[in-house]
C-alpha cells in the first residue's frame, strides 16, 4: 500500500504527507509496543501487514449445564 493510500485511509485531515508520516509512525510504535507479534513492515513505498498471530490468546471456558 503506497503512502498516499495510507494517508487516505488513516489521515485524510493532514494537508501534507510529511505531517501525516511522522504522526503515523508514532501511533504505529504505540500499537507495536502492545502487539509485539504483529508482522508489519514499513519502507519507502508504504506499509505491508502480514498475517500475524492474534494479539489476545485463546481462553478456555466451560458452559454450565442448567437443570431443565
Amino acid at each position: 500500500m503506497a503512502r498516499s493510500s495510507l494517508k487516505t485511509q488513516f489521515g485524510p485531515d493532514y494537508d501534507r504527507i510529511r505531517d501525516f508520516k511522522g504522526r503515523f509512525r508514532v501511533a504505529l510504535r504505540q500499537v507495536l509496543s502492545r502487539y509485539q507479534t504483529a508482522r508489519i513492515e514499513l519502507d519507502d513505498r508504504g506499509m505491508t501487514a502480514r498475517t500475524s498471530p492474534p494479539p489476545v490468546g485463546k481462553r478456555l471456558f466451560s458452559l454450565l449445564k442448567l437443570p431443565v
